[in-house]
């Protein structure tokens, strides 16, 4: 840092010298309390998560077997573009008798 930064620090450091520290109100730790009691935290009912869950379950289930009928006609779509590639090259390639 450069020495005028350096020196406006030590400025603002003594200016704070000689001053109290803040103090609080003698009843707001009481008021901050009386709030945190007052407000009511909200219990979600145990049958909404047995919903959440079967709903979950339910969604993996679908797409695990959307993902396994996926891959089983994609490998006889495979499977038909190698047979298709088989007879698909000409049985004369050239032309030329001799």
């Amino acid at each position: 840092m450069n020495d005028s930064k350096k020196k406006w620090m030590e400025d603002v450091f003594q200016s704070m010298k000689g001053s109290q520290r803040a103090k609080p109100q003698q009843e707001l730790f009481a008021k901050i309390n009386n709030q945190f009691k007052l407000e009511k935290t909200e219990v979600v009912p145990l049958h909404q998560w047995r919903y959440t869950a079967a709903v979950a379950i339910f969604l993996l289930l679908m797409n695990s077997t959307a993902l396994i009928y996926y891959n089983l006609n994609r490998q006889v779509d495979y499977d038909y573009a190698t047979f298709e590639d088989t007879y698909k090259e000409s049985l004369i390639s050239s032309y030329q008798i001799y």
